[in-house]
């Protein structure tokens, strides 16, 4: 009996210790575990851009629409998508399409989910137009508001439509079958076939299609069927995607022009430009059949110059898509050549800063002037004086910095802006003389670089003169910098662990240059 009792005291203290130690183990592995994740979430939260709280893809803008002081905006987002280390995809496949709302582009509040994937069996919901109804085109009354998506299927990508009645913050399909079926094009262009942008004119239902070296034109006099191809719109910069249509006033005259923006590659083909994938626009009119008709005098041009600004989406308080003074843009920070293989917490892409374009014109050429919206009347500002071979390290992780060039005395200066830590580089080279701007990104990151498309040096020209202000937007995961003839430039970067970040401000002369300093690490 004592040698029973023994054996079950014994018993009971192995499993008592047994349990206990299996429990310290998972006690400290669940602080080492966790451990990281704070400093990731500092490495890779942005502080004044639109980021995804959760894991996941948040990718190309759908657009949106205002009503009563507040701008409702959608963007897709993959919430249960992972990669690893090599950029291999695991984890659940499908896109939602996630619903954000701001009063002044500034602060944002994040609603969640507003089209779920596989409402339909045609699955995931990919690129299209968000818009008010307010002439009840669709029969869900003048307050619904209609989303033109594209969906990836088995059998190919569809257009499909989706409508809510409760002001945007959930929608339903419009019906189970698609509005314009793949089936309807012949079959050697059915690769690509996405991206519908919706309007109508002249009680015509038009719709323009991404098919990959063109944009097909499906009109018809019904809205959710009866769509046949009328024609396509050839640009620069093929492989083409998400197209938008305006009439825009040139600014300070009577004159009218219809533009074009789209996604095109800069990269390849006969139209390479070097800077990656972006955004374009070209300047022309449409026929009889709602074709646009580029104008032959007019080479395409770029929105903006950085290689992670891309699927831009456009929005307006005007109604309709004539006669517009202005637009509001944003766009999806991320490149398909390297997203999937940058550092990470689970989280991938993010919005881009709101720009006003406007349409211009200076002696026969048109061109889009874009103005970041920006914190000058948000919060405190610090006014920092910089000279020859500066460095700044006490400055906070997000900030906007207002570069007053006018102390440059000596137009044959140059000025070189280092962003930089332990991990990345980013070099902007002022050339005032050639009027040039040179920017370099690198990384000790070995995967990236070997990514040809991060590392690339991209040059533009940019005139600079008297009295000019550089704006520069830096955020924990990028950089956006806003030039003084309205050219703009978008490129990620990625911190490293040492919370070591600094500015380093090299000029030829030893000049004192003023910045007005607004700290947004909010």
């Amino acid at each position: 009996m004592k040698k029973y009792l023994l054996s079950k005291v014994s018993k009971f203290i192995f499993s008592f210790l047994f349990i206990f130690v299996l429990f310290v183990i998972y006690f400290f592995s669940m602080i080492y575990v966790n451990k990281p994740l704070q400093p990731l979430q500092q490495r890779f939260s942005n502080k004044f851009h639109v980021d995804m709280k959760k894991a996941g893809m948040m990718n190309d803008i759908q657009g949106g629409f205002y009503r009563d002081g507040t701008w409702h905006v959608y963007f897709l987002y993959s919430d249960k998508i992972r990669f690893n280390a090599k950029g291999w995809k695991f984890g659940e496949l499908g896109t939602n399409v996630y619903h954000v709302t701001t009063k002044d582009w500034l602060n944002w509040e994040y609603e969640g989910i507003a089209i779920k994937k596989n409402m339909t069996r045609y699955a995931d919901i990919s690129s299209g137009t968000i818009f008010e109804d307010l002439d009840n085109w669709f029969g869900y009354g003048n307050d619904a508001i209609i989303s033109i998506n594209s969906s990836f299927f088995d059998e190919g990508q569809n257009i499909l439509g989706y409508y809510s009645t409760d002001g945007g913050y959930n929608f339903l399909p419009i019906k189970q079958e698609p509005i314009i079926n793949i089936n309807q094009e012949i079959p050697e262009n059915r690769s690509d076939f996405r991206d519908p942008y919706f309007f109508k004119m002249d009680n015509k239902y038009v719709v323009y299609l991404a098919q990959n070296e063109y944009f097909g034109v499906w009109v018809s006099d019904n809205p959710t069927s009866g769509f046949e191809k009328v024609g396509k719109i050839t640009v620069p910069h093929p492989m083409l995607e998400c197209p938008n249509l305006y009439q825009m006033n040139v600014f300070g005259s009577n004159e009218k022009k219809w533009v074009l923006f789209y996604g095109g590659n800069g990269s390849w083909g006969k139209d390479e430009d070097g800077y990656s994938v972006g955004t374009y626009y070209t300047i022309g009119d449409i026929d009889n059949n709602y074709v646009f008709i580029p104008d032959k005098n007019f080479t395409s041009k770029r929105l903006d110059f950085g290689p992670d600004y891309y699927a831009a989406n456009f929005m307006k308080k005007d109604k309709g898509i004539k006669n517009i003074n202005s637009l509001v843009t944003t766009g999806w920070i991320g490149n398909w050549s390297y997203i999937y293989q940058s550092p990470n917490d689970g989280r991938y892409g993010a919005m881009s800063l709101a720009r006003n374009l406007k349409l211009n014109k200076s002696k026969n050429d048109y061109f889009i002037s874009s103005k970041i919206i920006d914190y000058e009347n948000s919060g405190l500002t610090k006014t920092k004086i910089f000279s020859n071979s500066t460095n700044f390290n006490n400055l906070s992780g997000a900030y906007q910095l207002n570069v007053n060039l006018k102390d440059v005395q000596d137009f044959n200066e140059a000025i070189t802006f280092s962003f930089f830590d332990s991990f990345y580089k980013i070099d902007i080279y002022l050339d005032f003389k050639k009027n040039k701007v040179c920017i370099k990104r690198n990384t000790s990151y070995k995967i990236l670089q070997e990514r040809s498309e991060f590392i690339k040096t991209r040059e533009f020209n940019v005139k600079f003169s008297k009295n000019d202000i550089l704006k520069i937007f830096l955020d924990k995961r990028i950089i956006e910098l806003e030039f003084p003839n309205g050219y703009t430039f978008t490129m990620s970067k990625f911190l490293g662990t040492k919370n070591d970040e600094k500015l380093s401000i090299i000029m030829q002369n030893n000049y004192q240059i003023s910045m007005d300093y607004y700290n947004l690490d909010i």
